[in-house]
């Protein structure tokens, strides 16, 4: 899934960091992102004690909860949570949201300059 995710977001965010758990994406928090982009089945049984401790470490972060359960099924929790809910389906729903709220990503250093 992170693999993927990169590649969806290749050239529409920097990707400062990654986790496979809900405790390795909380710790990526603490580099303040813009954005963290949370799978369900990371946080899956505690996604409201997951976006509250990314939240706690960082405040101005949006947390991103990206899934394929059905909108009608999740995303009222994920909102109560302080999330936001994308469809894995939906792809460009991911690279829109986080390009609304990211900077966009710094580009490379020419040789030279």
């Amino acid at each position: 899934m992170r693999q993927l995710l990169r590649e969806r977001l290749r050239g529409h965010a920097d990707i400062i960091g990654e986790g496979g758990t809900a405790d390795e994406a909380i710790a990526a928090a603490e580099l303040e992102p813009d954005v963290v982009v949370l799978d369900y089945r990371t946080a899956v049984g505690n996604i409201e004690g997951s976006v509250a401790a990314i939240k706690e470490s960082s405040r101005s972060t949006i947390v991103v909860v990206h899934t394929g359960v059905p909108r009608y099924l999740i995303e009222e929790q994920v909102t109560a949570a302080g999330g936001v809910y994308s469809p894995k389906n939906e792809p460009e729903h991911l690279i829109a949201l986080v390009g609304t709220v990211a900077p966009a990503p710094r580009a490379a250093a020419s040789p030279g300059s």
